[in-house]
């Protein structure tokens, strides 16, 4: 029957949804922008480069919850609501997305975003007490979990007090996982998880698990899982052949922790962590048989059978990794010699060409394409005294693409609503990117939270798109290109080699 309702109000609730997203939210945050304290929830003057990246962290789940409800895929739209809510009170924009939360739950007719993982799922869920008492044959520690699209492999564990992991970022240091409680024991995997793919994996909810100590078994899923990057922020996204760190914890009784004789750990998942059958088999009491992919760690007594168990269809083995390198200094690249009337041609992908200083004009909005280069750093206009900067990742670096959009509309532009980045090294391997704008109103900043207002009707917003990439992106000298998808829906390359 509930079925039935969210079918029967999709379309209505889509639409609230949306004009939410792109119009209530923007403009109710018409007045702020980085560096004004003005108005209710204003940001502070001097965000910090944790807020930017909780920031950007936000503007992709506004992307990835829209896209998923267009899709009509509600499970994942209401997978991502709590984080979504705890990246908004971090930045001071609950009101404006708990109007989305909301939305949210009346989808799903009042029930929570998890629903039929409730009790199943984290520590609390003792799932039944099986009678074998010895550990199955399984993976040892340190050997991977290879499929054709991705590899995960559990390095280390351990039964402690504390899962809690600090990573220090020049001056910023993250604190991810739950603090200690007196008397609380967790038992703690720790390893890697790494794409194979040339696309982004979602692994927002990704698996399904159990936890074997000493015949007790306890259920287990994404919401016992940490996957870090290396400056310790959480993700729930993994670029090509990009590697993880990857933490799955459960809290169990002291008196397990204090004598374990054996421990397993078993996952589930399914093709390229799809979690659409995942959110519909989790509830089952057979749903770890379901699973595509099912594999068992022994964690603390191996056997002499270290075998994984086969997943279901038989893929062949993954893939080779493309190795990173190259440290080549940041500069401008090559428009390709598309030539300046270059946006009437077509690549053979079927995207129209932009050459530099091409422009997209449309009724409602007008982008000019300025420049493309590779950056270690993106600067802001003014950097005479303290101000605010985008740097990629230790073994990564950013493709820069500048350019000025012009709102003709007669509406606000959020920065959700300007040309999403993209691109697409050797013929494939793609990488996504994020919209920020210079802060008119401080010059020493970019305004980048994605409910903010980046132009006014007929304003002229200074735009930077960052993507992302491995160090090899820029190293290499194979095919590159990058792609806009501009707020009409129509998606440019401009051709880097």
């Amino acid at each position: 029957m509930q079925g039935k309702k969210i079918r029967n109000t999709a379309a209505l609730w889509l639409a609230l949804l949306m004009l939410t997203m792109s119009v209530m939210a923007c403009g109710g945050n018409s007045g702020k922008a980085a560096g004004d304290s003005s108005g209710s929830g204003g940001a502070a003057e001097s965000l910090s480069a944790d807020d930017q990246e909780t920031a950007k962290r936000l503007a992709e789940l506004d992307r990835a919850i829209k896209e998923a409800v267009e899709g009509k895929d509600y499970g994942k739209a209401l997978s991502m609501k709590e984080e979504m809510l705890e990246l908004a009170e971090k930045l001071g924009l609950t009101s404006e997305y708990q109007v989305i939360a909301d939305r949210l739950d009346e989808l799903a007719g009042g029930a929570p975003a998890s629903e039929g993982e409730g009790a199943s799922t984290g520590a609390a869920a003792v799932a039944e007490t099986t009678a074998a008492s010895a550990t199955p044959a399984g993976l040892a520690l340190g050997e991977p979990i290879q499929t054709p699209f991705a590899e995960i492999k559990l390095d280390s564990f351990q039964f402690t007090e504390n899962v809690q992991k600090s990573v220090k970022t020049g001056s910023f240091t993250r604190i991810t996982g739950p603090a200690p409680v007196e008397g609380t024991y967790y038992a703690l995997a720790e390893g890697t998880i790494k794409n194979l793919t040339k696309t982004e994996l979602p692994v927002y909810d990704f698996f399904i698990g159990t936890l074997n100590v000493n015949g007790y078994t306890y259920q287990l899923g994404s919401i016992n899982c940490d996957i870090l990057d290396e400056r310790g922020q959480t993700v729930s996204n993994i670029g090509p052949l990009i590697s993880y760190d990857l933490r799955i914890y459960i809290t169990i009784p002291a008196e397990l922790a204090n004598s374990p004789e054996t421990a397993a750990l078993s996952l589930g998942f399914y093709e390229n962590f799809d979690n659409t059958e995942l959110s519909r088999n989790r509830g089952d009491a057979d749903a770890l048989a379901k699973c595509t992919y099912s594999y068992t760690y022994n964690l603390l007594s191996y056997g002499t059978d270290n075998a994984a168990s086969e997943p279901g269809g038989n893929p062949d083995a993954a893939a080779g990794s493309a190795e990173a390198g190259g440290n080549a200094a940041a500069g401008a690249v090559s428009d390709g010699g598309g030539g300046a009337n270059s946006g009437n041609e077509t690549a053979a992908s079927g995207m129209p060409i932009l050459a530099l200083g091409d422009k997209v004009t449309t009724d409602d909005f007008e982008f000019t394409l300025n420049k493309v280069e590779f950056t270690y750093e993106l600067l802001p206009e003014d950097t005479s005294s303290t101000y605010i900067s985008y740097t990629p990742a230790n073994d990564k670096v950013y493709l820069h693409i500048d350019g000025s959009f012009y709102n003709k509309a007669k509406r606000d532009y959020c920065v959700r609503d300007l040309p999403q980045p993209g691109a697409d090294y050797d013929n494939g391997f793609a990488y996504s990117g994020f919209p920020i704008v210079d802060n008119p109103g401080n010059r020493s900043s970019f305004t980048w939270v994605s409910s903010y207002v980046a132009c006014t009707p007929l304003e002229t917003a200074h735009y930077h798109g960052l993507v992302e990439c491995p160090k090899i992106v820029e190293a290499s000298e194979a095919p590159l290109f990058v792609t806009l998808k501009m707020p009409d829906g129509k998606t440019y390359r401009c051709d880097v080699r």
